[in-house]
């Protein structure tokens, strides 16, 4: 029969009784939103799986308590968002049931005692009761010993607020939203057995009224709740703005979330000091308006988080010293800074070498030329003995002598006394610059200047000498002619 009236909106008559061989009645008034008969005399000692048979039945509100459901092992999303239904069922003994995960979930009318119920075989109770807001019965009798998975199980039960203190939960691993938004709930869990759950991310988010010890299992051996193996503890006391119980004893050692972990819990300021966060990578938003805590976290190290810390709080005391070396405080409030970038060591630019200077070319200098020097310039002109001196005339003793005019060289023109200059093609060479650049030119050798000046007065010198000694010549020659002459 399973699927016989799924979504037949208008459905709503009379059917028949005889359903005693029938095994699979899932989903059989799925969103027979209309339909509300009464099947009280219906025999379901064989059925096995009632998963959604009710789901979205939002008018049906029939007396089912006289059903033999011992045999039916799934009965998940059985009465989910039943808007109506409110009957008894308190005969029921679901033995078998292994899957009754959103059961009752939205069923925000029902409020009928189950607590006899025996559900030993029951594996998955996730959202069983979520968002049953009228939902407030006792359920401390129940054997939930093989539940594993109890996420969300009360989340939006906002009445809830039953005796589940004897609850052995040896084998629960998922305890993920359980008592999220369930408002009325503060009952004592602490003799809980933890040591399996793997997750308890908001657990107790928006539980407004929680506050109970949840540090030990009881007062008199002071055994702490086991949170050895949880990995996920974000948002688990976001918005239980009366929760400010002590956690001290917690093993979190596994934890690699705290995400939003007391985000809105105004008044929490108890220790956590020894909480073991070697693991955690997620601490985003952990004390976001958590206006009360205030407590020295300082043997906290977040060094394995390298530059991924983001922690947020109003109202926080940094007088944590491992914390110090890390994180630089913020002088104007409380709330610890950002850690400042770390600026890395400048590389020193590489020296650059002295350049090599670049061998010069030194002029060459040239040697003037050197004039015709006469044989022997440096003796004096001896005058020939051969020769008689020429008495002179006899002459009118009253007549005055005229002296002779000096005999002008005949074409002899003085040479001129301007130095030799060396030919174009002797000239001194001039170093070259590089690249012809102004700024570059090189500098002339001191040395290589004094050593022309000097080569300069020497070719001076000497040719000066070698005017002389022609004037000289000059002479002689002229006074040989004249005795010729006579």
């Amino acid at each position: 029969m399973s699927k016989m009236f799924l979504n037949a909106k208008e459905f709503n008559s009379k059917i028949f009784n005889k359903v005693d061989n029938v095994t699979d009645m899932s989903q059989m008034f799925l969103n027979a939103t209309a339909f509300d008969q009464d099947l009280s005399s219906w025999k379901v000692n064989n059925v096995k799986n009632m998963n959604s048979m009710f789901l979205g039945a939002t008018k049906f509100n029939q007396n089912l308590n006289e059903w033999n459901v011992e045999n039916v092992t799934d009965m998940s999303w059985m009465f989910k968002d039943t808007t109506s239904f409110n009957n008894e069922l308190s005969k029921w003994k679901p033995k078998k049931a292994i899957d009754m995960s959103h059961m009752f979930e939205g069923a925000i009318k029902f409020d009928q005692d189950i607590s006899k119920w025996n559900v030993s075989s029951a594996k998955n109770m996730k959202d069983m009761f979520k968002d049953a807001k009228a939902f407030k019965q006792d359920l401390k009798d129940w054997d939930i010993t093989s539940v594993s998975n109890m996420e969300g199980m009360f989340e939006l039960a906002t009445k809830f607020n039953g005796d589940i203190s004897s609850w052995d939960t040896r084998n629960v691993e998922s305890m993920s939203g359980m008592f999220k938004g369930a408002t009325s709930f503060n009952k004592d869990i602490s003799n809980w057995d933890t040591s399996k759950v793997k997750d308890m991310s908001y657990m107790f988010s928006d539980a407004i009224n929680f506050n109970q010890n949840i540090n030990t299992k009881d007062n008199s051996n002071k055994k702490t709740w086991d949170v050895s193996k949880v990995t996920d503890m974000e948002g688990m006391f976001s918005g239980a703005t009366k929760f400010n119980s002590e956690l001290s004893k917690w093993n979190t050692s596994n934890v690699n979330n705290m995400r939003k972990m007391f985000k809105n819990a105004k008044v929490f300021n108890n220790n956590i000091s020894n909480f073991d966060i070697k693991n955690v990578k997620y601490f985003n938003n952990m004390f976001e308006n958590a206006s009360t805590f205030n407590q020295d976290l300082s043997k906290w190290s977040f060094k394995h988080l390298g530059n991924n810390k983001n922690i947020d709080t109003e109202s926080y005391d940094l007088n944590a010293t491992s914390w110090k070396a890390e994180w630089k405080p913020d002088s104007s409030s409380n709330t610890p800074a950002q850690p400042a970038p770390v600026e890395p060591t400048p590389t020193p630019n590489p020296v650059q070498p002295t350049p090599v200077p670049q061998p010069q070319s030194v002029p060459t200098p040239h040697k003037p030329v050197d004039p015709v020097k006469p044989d022997k310039p440096d003796q004096p002109i001896k005058p020939d003995e051969s020769l008689k001196p020429v008495d002179p005339k006899p002459t009118d003793s009253t007549k005055p002598i005229t002296p002779t005019k000096p005999i002008q060289p005949t074409d002899n023109k003085k040479p001129e006394s301007k130095p030799i200059q060396p030919t174009e093609d002797k000239k001194p060479i001039q170093p070259k610059t590089p690249e012809n650049k102004p700024d570059n030119q090189a500098k002339p050798d001191n040395k290589t200047q004094t050593k022309n000046v000097n080569n300069k007065t020497a070719f001076v010198a000497v040719s000066a000498v070698s005017i002389l000694a022609i004037l000289a010549i000059s002479s002689v020659v002229i006074l040989i002619k004249k005795k010729k002459n006579k």
